[in-house]
């Protein structure tokens, strides 16, 4: 993983969440569900991506790479447990912000919210890994050819 690969992950990869929160809906429906608010859902998407994915993105890979840990699969799960918060905080700044008292109920927030989370948390995991190069295997668990 060079650090050029690495820095292009950094950067492009918490984009992910935010094209398909704005862009899946307009492609299933042909119609814009956010209407007016379309900006808003895209700037605080994007806030919210960047914020997740360096404060705590990042700084796991640190962790599983110091702890010999850094592998795929670890960054998937990962990435899905930290989307799933991160998506479910966004939900609830988002309701605050729209004035929506539903939304920002944390038991309406519910295990849908935390599914969507960790599919988004996925998705920018494994784009995150695919970009940085980093392997499929910790360095720690290959086996050796000596056996």
């Amino acid at each position: 993983m060079t650090k050029l690969r690495f820095t292009l992950a950094a950067l492009m990869a918490p984009l992910i969440p935010v094209v398909l929160l704005a862009g899946a809906p307009y492609l299933l429906t042909n119609d814009s569900p956010y209407g007016n608010a379309l900006p808003i859902v895209i700037l605080f998407s994007i806030l919210v991506s960047y914020m997740g994915a360096y404060a705590f993105g990042l700084p796991t890979i640190h962790y599983l790479r110091k702890a010999g840990k850094l592998n795929f699969l670890n960054v998937i799960g990962a990435g899905a447990i930290w989307g799933a918060v991160i998506f479910s905080a966004f939900l609830f700044g988002f309701g605050l912000l729209m004035d929506n008292t539903i939304a920002t109920s944390l038991l309406n927030i519910g295990w849908i919210a935390l599914a969507t989370g960790g599919a988004f948390g996925i998705c920018v995991a494994i784009s995150f890994a695919f970009i940085s190069g980093i392997p499929r295997r910790s360095p720690s668990t290959r086996t050796s050819s000596n056996t």
